[in-house]
């Protein structure tokens, strides 16, 4: 009976000593997976915020593009407004000298 009751204690003893190393087995498993998830969130959240840059950068860059676009037609308007406007100030400024140099002999002739 004693042996019978030491083999029990042993077996125990064995037991405990397997179910000891599979705690700490499994206490390393989930050390190393939290590990590589926080490896892998931390890489997630870089290749995010690179795609965000990018997102930003290209919109960044659109913006402008149209600005410059807007720029343009405006000064080509301006540009356009400012020839009007100078021939019409020629045609005054003709129109201005002939009446001042007219004279009434002018008319005859």
């Amino acid at each position: 009976m004693s042996d019978i009751v030491g083999y029990i204690v042993t077996k125990e003893k064995e037991a405990e000593e397997i179910l000891n190393k599979a705690r700490e087995e499994s206490a390393e498993i989930i050390r190393k997976a939290e590990i590589e998830a926080t490896g892998i969130i931390n890489k997630a959240r870089e290749d995010a915020q690179s795609i965000l840059q990018e997102d930003v950068s290209r919109m960044e860059k659109e913006i402008e593009e149209k600005k410059e676009l807007e720029i343009k037609k405006i000064v080509k308007e301006f540009d356009s407004f400012l020839t009007e406007n100078e021939k019409i100030i020629d045609d005054l400024v003709v129109k201005v000298i002939d009446a001042i140099t007219r004279t009434e002999f002018d008319e005859v002739i």
